[in-house]
């Protein structure tokens, strides 16, 4: 899980910070992006693309269940701290939870 997601845990909060989230969101944009475009020209072909995006989908978004469940949970019972960008390399997606 360390390459889609870092976890800190000290005494008094949880850091997680999503690493490679930004890959994922600027991903998703261009499998619609050639997948609208294929589907004009070539019928084939976007049928291909809409079985990789699925298949895409499915082999990102497993590794952060936990993660994503651990979050709203802390979300519904304390504070949440979320900083940086989902679209930035450098500066990535960090929330903070503190317990």
């Amino acid at each position: 899980m360390g390459f889609f997601v870092e976890r800190v845990e000290t005494q008094d909060k949880i850091v997680i910070t999503f690493k490679k989230y930004a890959l994922f969101v600027w991903g998703v944009l261009a499998f619609i992006c050639l997948f609208l475009l294929s589907s004009m020209f070539f019928r084939e072909a976007g049928m291909v693309l809409n079985v990789l995006f699925w298949t895409f989908l499915f082999v990102w978004i497993v590794p952060y269940l936990k993660t994503y469940r651990e979050i709203h949970a802390a979300m519904r019972k304390k504070g949440v701290k979320m900083s940086g960008s989902k679209y930035s390399f450098s500066n990535p997606l960090i929330v903070e939870i503190t317990k």
